[in-house]
């Protein structure tokens, strides 16, 4: 009787340490970007030469879901599988790439990148685990020199590069 109590108790953990609402691999999502401004607010990114931002005329990047097991976390693909959707910068700043096949070798000296750490919870709010206990962490959008507007995550704290962020929040939208 003792082993079955130790088994159900087993059972019962596992299923409530189970993400939930987690979405199937493979589903594709657009992500949107809330925002109190209208320039910004329900805006889609979209990729380009290697950034993910919102371009003037940029089509919606649809964003492809694979499981990364080792974290119980999502790679997020544009386009194709090859691709990944990556957060990398320095100064507190983290701002969303797209990668062809990451590995650490690719991590530009001086700056940070990380891949495979994203999350969408059942509201399909999207945010990054990690790891890291950084409670100030928010996603913000800011204007690039171009016009268009980049997207990043900022940990709230570090003096921040001189761009003046406008917070958001990341929404996948299923395609």
């Amino acid at each position: 009787m003792k082993s079955f109590s130790l088994a159900l108790l087993a059972f019962a953990a596992s299923v409530l340490a189970a993400p939930q609402d987690a979405p199937p691999k493979g589903a594709t999502y657009t992500l949107t970007v809330k925002a109190s401004v209208d320039t910004l607010n329900n805006k889609a990114l979209s990729a380009k030469d290697g950034k993910v931002g919102i371009f003037s005329g940029g089509p919606a990047a649809k964003f492809l879901t694979s499981q990364y097991t080792g974290s119980n976390t999502l790679s997020l693909h544009p386009g194709t599988e090859e691709h990944q959707l990556a957060l990398s910068g320095s100064s507190g700043l983290l701002e969303l790439v797209d990668v062809v096949n990451p590995t650490g070798d690719k991590i530009p000296q001086g700056q940070s990148m990380e891949w495979s750490t994203f999350v969408i919870d059942g509201q399909g709010n999207v945010n990054v685990n990690d790891g890291a206990d950084i409670p100030s962490r928010r996603w913000v959008a800011y204007t690039n020199a171009d016009g268009s507007y980049g997207v990043g995550l900022y940990d709230g704290f570090t003096v921040p590069p001189p761009k003046e962020f406008q917070n958001v929040t990341l929404v996948a939208v299923k395609a």
